[in-house]
């Protein structure tokens, strides 16, 4: 097994953000677990070699840097979630390669935009105009629309549409441009 580069790489970058051994350790053992998940086709000796490069300082800098000290616990649950894309960014960076694609699922991207969007009253009165809700016997709330498996990509697509102009209406009336 490679050993671990302390002056350089990601934990480099640990060393000098945290004084704590104990919590450089741990961070670091997140880290090779959650890429051991991301990237379960690499072995062991690849994930370390993958966070002592240069590439692992990058990651190391993109996830720490900020405004402010980023506190032990924060920085572990950082290191915890670190999603696909990001990983397989680096990764491909890492190997000079050309990363492999993710299928993204626009409907779920668009129903959770969608749902944040109708905490705002005026936003939420505009989806429930636009379906109709409690006067018909399918919708009766916005919730159940965007649930709905029959609820199609276009159709989301519309009404992400109408929320940008109503948002982007509301935003010029009140001098933002």
């Amino acid at each position: 097994m490679t050993t671990i580069n302390k002056q350089h790489g990601f934990y480099g970058a640990l060393a000098a953000r945290y004084d704590s051994p104990v919590h450089r350790q741990e961070i670091w053992d997140i880290a090779i677990k959650r890429l051991g998940q991301i990237h379960s086709e690499k072995s062991a000796a690849e994930i370390v070699d993958f966070l002592n490069s240069r590439t692992g300082r990058h990651l190391a800098d993109e996830i720490f840097d900020g405004p402010g000290t980023l506190s032990y616990g924060v920085a572990m649950l950082r290191v915890a979630m670190l999603n696909k894309l990001k990983m397989t960014k680096w990764w491909a960076f890492h190997t000079d390669a050309t990363p492999r694609p993710i299928m993204v699922d626009k409907r779920i991207l668009y129903r959770s935009a969608i749902k944040n969007e109708m905490r705002n009253r005026r936003i939420r009165k505009l989806v429930e105009n636009a379906l109709a809700c409690a006067q018909d016997d399918v919708w009766q709330t916005p919730e159940m629309w965007l649930k709905s498996d029959l609820t199609g990509l276009d159709e989301l697509e519309m009404m992400w549409t109408q929320i940008q102009q109503e948002l982007k209406t509301k935003g010029t009336a009140h001098g933002n441009d």
